[in-house]
């Protein structure tokens, strides 16, 4: 997975296709020309956003349509970061309003860990 985050960070066309299919609710017609992207370049970079599973296309009733995928969305998040921050807890954040709290681990004199606080 980081290769390919490291894929849409540095390649512009890349994000800049994948922002293009980024309304999730509905389907997009496929993008036949971009500015400065050869027409061949252009069928490798949606094959790219095929082959990492952010987006898919509509084969059925209305062919030659795509919409960005979860992980599509999850991937353009991530590398929209400012820098400076972790991308890791930036998209927690926007995943999880509240915190979920987990049970604290306390060491016994014996050496074990016990659980305590909320119930396992």
């Amino acid at each position: 997975m980081l290769l390919e985050i490291d894929r849409l960070r540095n390649t512009p066309h890349l994000r800049e296709l994948l922002g293009y299919y980024a309304n999730r609710e509905a389907w997009t017609n496929r993008l036949m020309q971009m500015e400065g992207v050869e027409p061949k370049e252009l069928v490798k970079l949606h094959g790219d956003l095929i082959a990492f599973e952010w987006a898919e296309q509509n084969t059925g009733q209305t062919p030659n349509c795509y919409r960005i995928t979860r992980a599509g969305q999850q991937a353009l998040e991530q590398v929209q970061v400012p820098e400076g921050t972790k991308p890791e807890s930036a998209l927690a954040e926007k995943k999880s309003p509240s915190k979920v709290s987990r049970p604290k681990r306390k060491t016994r004199s014996s050496g074990r860990a016990e659980l305590t606080g909320a119930s396992a």
